[in-house]
């Protein structure tokens, strides 16, 4: 292990250590004891040690010496601003508005809330991120409109964008020596059916499904694995693939289907992104929500009960304010 990885796993260690750590002072202090206030909008402890819990700490760049509890009370005290800019300009987040984007977060991620639970998360996580994505959204977009002719000429302007293209539904056999291939090579050549061979012979896991490789696309695949998979037709498998140079691994494909491109209809999901998507376009043309935020936080009455982090935040403001010089 070179330092480099020390140094990474030591880190590691460390903000393993701060969940805990956060975990135990949650369980034992009071929840709804008052850890800062911004602008009046109270940041309770439980919260406080909620957010350490679960923060994902950067290690990379400009966070990586500052503490993991200044960076979650950061977040939070930026999250209030976020709020508190939005509510001041009426684009608040409505109840329908976040139960629906809730909606639409598990409709795209079937396993997300079982994910949440198994990490011991509340289901209210699932809310609140909804409602923060939600309200840095309407900031964005603020005071663009995008008309539903606006819509449907940029979907028949950009088919490209909208087109799943060519795919392959494949099979495979993997095999890292001489003789496994040979044997491979003869049990297909006996008539032996690909998947059963997959079950007998392949390294991959996926020879408990017989080599089932799922479909990909042309993107997906690398370019012997293309020329090769491009020779045969369906139903018919390639020759041996090797692997990157000084890889003894082979695989062998088959070609179960090629299915065409398909260009996605334009429903009314279609249409939401594609109006989400160009709001965000035009609308950070429009608004500078980052210095927004900034200029916010300048502004703004923050009170820190941990010392150290009030000074770290003071510091940070005073930055803040040299980058964005008031109006």
């Amino acid at each position: 292990m070179n330092n480099m990885q020390l140094q990474k796993l030591l880190k590691t260690l460390l903000f393993a250590t701060l969940a805990l750590v956060a975990v135990g002072a949650q369980a034992q202090g009071d929840p709804n004891a008052v850890f800062a206030t911004v602008n009046g909008d109270d940041i309770k402890a439980g919260e406080f040690w909620h957010k350490l819990a679960w923060f994902r700490l950067d290690t990379q760049g400009k966070f990586a010496n500052l503490p993991a509890g200044f960076l979650a009370i950061n977040e939070l005290i930026t999250e209030r601003i976020v709020f508190q800019l939005a509510r001041s300009k009426g684009v608040s987040p409505s109840e329908p508005e976040i139960a629906a984007k809730v909606k639409e977060e598990e409709a795209a991620s079937p396993n997300l809330l079982s994910e949440l639970k198994a990490d011991g998360r509340p289901e209210s996580d699932l809310y609140d991120e909804a409602k923060y994505q939600l309200a840095q959204f309407k900031l964005r977009s603020f005071g663009i409109t995008i008309t539903d002719q606006e819509i449907e000429k940029h979907y028949h302007d950009y088919p490209s964008e909208f087109t799943l293209p060519e795919r392959y539904k494949l099979r495979v056999i993997v095999v890292q020596d001489d003789q496994t291939q040979s044997d491979v090579d003869k049990a297909l050549s006996a008539g032996k059916a690909f998947a059963e061979v997959a079950k007998e012979y392949s390294l991959d896991v996926s020879k408990a499904s017989g080599g089932e490789f799922g479909t990909v696309t042309q993107a997906q695949l690398g370019k012997p694995a293309l020329a090769a998979i491009k020779t045969v037709k369906i139903g018919q498998s390639t020759g041996w693939v090797t692997g990157a140079s000084g890889s003894t691994v082979r695989v062998r494909y088959l070609v179960e289907d090629v299915l065409p491109p398909v260009v996605a209809p334009l429903d009314a999901a279609l249409r939401r992104r594609i109006r989400e998507s160009m709001s965000l376009i035009k609308g950070d043309v429009r608004n500078d929500v980052p210095k927004d935020i900034r200029s916010a936080l300048v502004s703004a009455k923050v009170s820190i009960n941990q010392t150290g982090f009030q000074k770290r935040f003071d510091e940070m403001v005073k930055q803040y304010a040299v980058e964005t010089p008031s109006q």
